[in-house]
């Protein structure tokens, strides 16, 4: 039985997943979901027929042992769907009866409503402080005045997106007296504007089923970049204390996850600070600087029959 990899197809981490699956002796496809419906079909009916049909191959959705939900693409209209209006409906129908179908397998990774949740930071953050993690001073608003006040009792903060609905990755940086002077970019959407948290380490921990695999990213200067990503090399494993394991764990059980990267800072009194959870992180980078054995780990989950 093959595993059915929701991803483009030129994703790295679905090209090593793969591959990890062949080791097994187990066979993966990888469908872009763009290809949907203009080029590719689905079915489902009444009488229990689930079927996607992939650059004209055929396949029984339930012959599948697994689908992991890594990468969906929107799906597109045919080029000959000129109409601008007709085309929204069409990716809109698209869309859900698409997510609708794949759910409807009883081994999806992650769960698709799951990670729709679990995607909203705002909800990130209430679930964070219900497990017990701690998370910065935070305000999320478009009020400016509100905004305003936050800011005068934590001089030092950042800001970031709530979702990042943008053609490109926008990334967090501190907010600047400029940003409080204009009234209009500070009240257009809302914002998430937190303290900024001193560092000796960024921790990223990433989960797969059962297993946890923790690194780190350490720090010569506490108060430097505030967006590792603009660094992204040189993560070291990092020995995670069981009760944070423990709250990351609960908190991964609570949104309905069966893998999910946590973004964490290790501040410079030793506390280890919740910023965000990414149902579908990127995990390779850590594999290849840390060494950590999370492809295969993932390729466990999915070759699993139950």
């Amino acid at each position: 039985m093959r595993v059915l990899i929701i991803s483009e197809e030129e994703d790295f981490h679905s090209k090593i997943v793969g591959h990890r699956l062949s080791e097994m002796g187990i066979g993966c496809l990888v469908w872009n979901t763009s290809w949907h419906p203009w080029r590719d079909a689905i079915t489902w009916t009444s009488v229990g027929e689930r079927a996607v049909e992939i650059d004209g191959d055929r396949c029984d959705l339930m012959a599948f042992r697994s689908i992991w939900w890594r990468r969906f693409g929107t799906p597109v209209a045919s080029p000959e769907v000129s109409d601008a209006t007709v085309g929204r409906f069409v990716r809109a129908e698209a869309s859900v009866a698409l997510r609708g179908l794949l759910q409807s397998h009883p081994r999806v990774h992650n769960p698709i409503w799951a990670e729709a949740k679990a995607a909203n930071k705002v909800h990130q953050l209430d679930l964070a402080v219900r497990c017990g993690l701690l998370i910065p001073q935070t305000v999320i608003s478009n009020d400016v005045e509100a905004i305003r006040r936050f800011a005068d009792r934590n001089p030092r903060c950042i800001i970031k997106s709530v979702f990042g609905d943008y053609p490109h990755g926008i990334a967090t940086r501190r907010l600047t007296e400029e940003d409080l002077r204009d009234d209009g970019a500070l009240s257009t959407a809302p914002s998430i504007i937190q303290e900024e948290v001193l560092c000796t380490r960024d921790v990223r921990v990433t989960i797969v089923g059962s297993d946890v695999y923790a690194a780190e990213l350490a720090r010569d200067d506490a108060a430097e970049e505030v967006d590792w990503r603009k660094s992204p090399h040189g993560w070291q494993r990092h020995d995670l204390p069981e009760a944070v394991v423990d709250k990351i764990e609960h908190m991964t059980r609570l949104l309905g996850l069966h893998m999910a990267s946590f973004d964490l800072r290790l501040d410079p009194d030793g506390n280890y600070v919740f910023f965000e959870v990414n149902p579908s992180g990127q995990f390779m980078f850590l594999e290849i600087d840390a060494g950590l054995p999370i492809s295969g780990a993932v390729a466990r989950l999915l070759s699993a029959e139950h």
